[in-house]
């Protein structure tokens, strides 16, 4: 069967023209697919699986900066004592510090799950990246198999299959990604305006998301777009409202927690300040050790950086806004981050003989971004050009990255969460050059 036909047959299947396809049809287009392209995916995804289990089993988890910050969290919560960390890092501003929201829950909690069940065993928690991988992949799978056909479903699931730059990483950024291609899904398929159980999932998924990364609040202008556009009714208003309630309860429960040990509102981390100092022209360890010598606790440290932040951005908004579109551009760098180089590339996999061969390959693997980007850019503007239709994934990337480069610097790190969009992307290239894409608007 050709290209062409495989992709038309999928739509036909995941998409019978009437109301809006459900996530069973897309599991519908792979059930019937020709026995060679099941045999495919298979082959793919169980590569890409072996490749996991052999990097995380050679890995030398390395406990320094933000995963030693979630693994002291994580040890503090099994051990009763709450979540707290007392401080002793890299940042002399911050030693001997004890922070409480500093980090979003969300990841800690994660670990903390995998230390109560199996020990204080950091190299077990990488497992957990390998299943959050396996999420991101069938819900990318799925989406593609959606938006453009079996083609180019193969297409994103090879990519996604060499794509283990954070799965060794004992940072959230696999864990994170899976929560976001739930939310990807649920976007594609529309899942909140489908009743109150999708309109529920989703909430649990977002509530979940958010509290691992604020960014998560991206989603939030696409789904109420989308729900609400076609036709502002009651039922419409209600079902929004009801995905919004257990992030609401979530961050509410962290909230008052937070407010009862500061004094002070804390709705989501209390490291927004000084994550954001350094672009603002402030020396961000020395106005954090100015503050704390003052007896300012973590809270009115934050507002008071925020403060100074906000100030900045009155009285020069033309350079601020550069300083923003840099910050925009900087997440599409394809310079390895500072974990990559000076945490995965040397102490996690370059540790014996056989972690060198493991560091090798995990080094060539990076060259991969290099081609996604590229075929992810023009397959995003051939999208935009023909008027052809992802679905919301294209609002949600840029949703992200204007909302990203509002609170935080950008690196290929802090990227990591769009690479399934990215994928998306590059498949659609591969299909549009074909004409075999779906014509209607772009969204």
């Amino acid at each position: 069967m050709s290209v062409q036909a495989d992709n038309q047959q999928t739509r036909q299947t995941s998409d019978p023209g009437a109301g809006r396809p459900g996530i069973g049809a897309a599991v519908g287009a792979l059930i019937h697919a020709p026995r060679r392209y099941q045999l495919a995916l298979a082959a793919v995804f169980a590569g890409g699986l072996v490749l996991r289990f052999w990097l995380v089993s050679v890995a030398q988890p390395t406990l320094v900066s933000d995963a030693r910050d979630y693994h002291e969290l994580a040890q503090s919560l099994v051990a009763g004592r709450g979540y707290v960390q007392l401080y002793h890092g890299e940042t002399q501003a911050f030693e001997g510090f004890t922070f409480r929201a500093f980090r979003a829950p969300g990841y800690p909690l994660v670990m903390a799950g995998v230390y109560a069940l199996a020990g204080v065993k950091p190299a077990l928690v990488l497992l957990v990246q390998v299943l959050a991988d396996v999420v991101t992949q069938v819900c990318a799978v799925l989406i593609a198999v959606h938006l453009l056909g079996r083609g180019s479903a193969l297409i994103v699931l090879m990519l996604l299959a060499l794509h283990v730059a954070w799965t060794p990483s004992l940072t959230s950024e696999s864990v994170f990604t899976a929560w976001f291609a739930l939310l990807l899904l649920a976007v594609v398929f529309r899942l909140p305006e489908r009743g109150v159980g999708g309109a529920l999932t989703t909430g649990l998924i977002f509530a979940a998301a958010l509290l691992t990364r604020p960014i998560a609040l991206c989603v939030l202008p696409v789904i109420g777009w989308r729900s609400l556009r076609p036709r502002l009714t009651g039922r419409a208003v209600a079902l929004l409202m009801l995905m919004l309630l257990p992030a609401a309860g979530a961050v509410g429960v962290w909230g008052y927690r937070n407010t009862q040990l500061f004094g002070r509102p804390v709705l989501l981390t209390t490291n927004f300040g000084h994550h954001n100092a350094w672009d603002y022209g402030g020396h961000a360890d020395q106005l954090f050790a100015h503050l704390r010598e003052k007896g300012l606790n973590e809270a009115e440290i934050n507002a008071t950086l925020v403060g100074l932040e906000v100030q900045v951005m009155l009285e020069r908004p033309g350079a601020v806004f550069l300083m923003w579109a840099r910050r925009g551009a900087q997440l599409f760098s394809l310079a390895p981050a500072w974990e990559t180089q000076a945490v995965l590339w040397q102490h996690t996999f370059d540790t014996g003989p056989t972690g060198s061969l493991a560091g090798r390959v995990f080094r060539v693997l990076h060259a991969q971004y290099y081609i996604t980007y590229v075929a992810a850019a023009a397959g995003a503007l051939l999208v935009l050009w023909r008027r052809r239709s992802l679905n919301g994934l294209l609002g949600v990337a840029a949703c992200y990255v204007v909302l990203h480069a509002l609170v935080s610097r950008g690196d290929m790190r802090l990227a990591a969460p769009l690479y399934p969009i990215l994928c998306i992307c590059a498949a659609s290239l591969w299909v549009l050059v074909r004409g075999a894409g779906r014509s209607a608007p772009a969204g």
